[in-house]
């Protein structure tokens, strides 16, 4: 916690009430707020589906790459380059 001398406030803001009655009060401004608050993030927001949605095409592109990288690196290893004639 910063104290009032840390945070460059003087003394009188920082205590205007005495500790345990300002506490008190501050903890009843508080209490809706923190309702409000755990309704919030308890809440289903179109950007979390979005989101989510975004993740799973990220990781299916991602497996679709690394298979076809595969592929590839498997063809270019079983098939052998022609050979030139010396001739020619």
């Amino acid at each position: 916690m910063v104290s009032a001398s840390m945070a460059g406030l003087p003394h009188s803001i920082t205590r205007s009430r005495s500790g345990a009655k300002g506490d008190v009060l501050l903890s009843r401004k508080l209490r809706p707020l923190e309702g409000r608050l755990a309704e919030l993030e308890d809440r289903l927001w179109l950007r979390d589906i979005l989101g989510g949605l975004g993740y799973m095409i990220g990781l299916t592109g991602v497996v679709a790459w690394a298979s076809v990288w595969r592929a590839r690196k498997k063809e270019s290893l079983t098939t052998t380059p022609l050979l030139r004639d010396e001739g020619e």
